[in-house]
């Protein structure tokens, strides 16, 4: 028996993770990097202007709006949003700042809320 090798090749997705806090940004890269469908970039890496970037806050102050803004000029356009906390109107400020998803609903895991599409 064979193994259909082309339905078993795993994509690798780069992401770039910043964060407003170092522990914060330690932490979620840790966790990704167990993901074998993940490819965690460096930020002076030639992958990170593609990369999905994920920003990770407490919640949407001024610190990471600043973040999402850096990020929009730098040219990042797939830039997902990871907070603990968010209200509606901070959804639509990230959206402002070039969180890229079109459909936004909070999922809670493990304390932490995440935006999806």
């Amino acid at each position: 028996m064979e193994l259909d090798t082309a339905a078993t090749t795993l994509t690798r997705v780069p992401v770039l993770v910043r964060a407003t806090d170092p522990i914060l940004q330690g932490g979620v890269a840790v966790t990704l990097r167990t993901r074998p469908e993940v490819w965690l970039v460096d930020e002076d890496s030639a992958e990170a202007r593609s990369a999905v970037v994920f920003v990770v806050a407490d919640r949407l102050d001024d610190q990471a709006v600043k973040l999402l803004r850096t990020l929009q000029c730098g040219g990042h356009s797939k830039v997902a949003l990871i907070a603990g906390q968010i209200d509606d109107n901070e959804i639509l400020t990230a959206v402002e700042n070039g969180v890229c998803l079109p459909l936004l609903a909070e999922i809670e895991l493990g304390g932490t809320t995440f935006l999806t599409a």
